[in-house]
């Protein structure tokens, strides 16, 4: 809700799993969507996906070939799957974007690649000490020369005001 523009009306999710479902619904609470474009790498778990929650969310939820038709035209992309390597790269995101990036919690891999990060306005994280010891999306795009530590900030300080948000849209 302090990130996303205020006008979304459409977004990606990438992934079908528990951390999917609840981020779909949670993003549906604070966005009317219009669209929700699911991508898996199984065609059938984006398939059952889609049929299980489209009773519950009013959003239609349609799936998607592949990471490039799924974040095509989409104000909002959430990434939560267990890859091991880079399933979004930073040449397939609009300007104006708002990504959560779920990512794991190992240091050696990631969901988005260095480019994703380089590109982002403003980074934020649970905790910045948790994030430089297991955040594989951030750790390695730090290793690839991208500026990234200076520019994290906690979720703490930007919803007690102490940083600001999306200044646009």
């Amino acid at each position: 809700d302090y990130l996303a523009a205020s006008d979304s009306k459409v977004a990606a999710l990438l992934g079908t799993g528990f951390q999917a479902e609840t981020q779909l619904k949670a993003i549906c609470q604070v966005r009317k969507l219009e669209r929700v474009t699911i991508w898996s790498r199984r065609a059938e778990s984006v398939r059952e996906f889609c049929s299980r929650l489209q009773p519950h969310i009013d959003a239609e939820l349609k799936p998607a070939e592949d990471v490039a038709l799924a974040v095509k035209d989409a104000d909002i992309i959430t990434t939560a799957t267990s890859a091991a390597e880079p399933i979004l790269t930073g040449n397939l995101i609009n300007k104006g974007v708002h990504l959560n990036a779920i990512g794991n919690n190992r240091a050696y891999e990631r969901e988005i690649d260095g480019q994703v990060v380089n590109r982002a306005d403003l980074i934020i994280t649970d905790s910045i000490e948790q994030a430089k010891l297991e955040s594989g999306d951030l750790v390695i795009a730090d290793k690839e020369g991208f500026n990234v530590w200076d520019r994290v900030s906690e979720l703490t300080d930007l919803v007690v005001g102490e940083i600001e948000g999306r200044t646009s849209g």
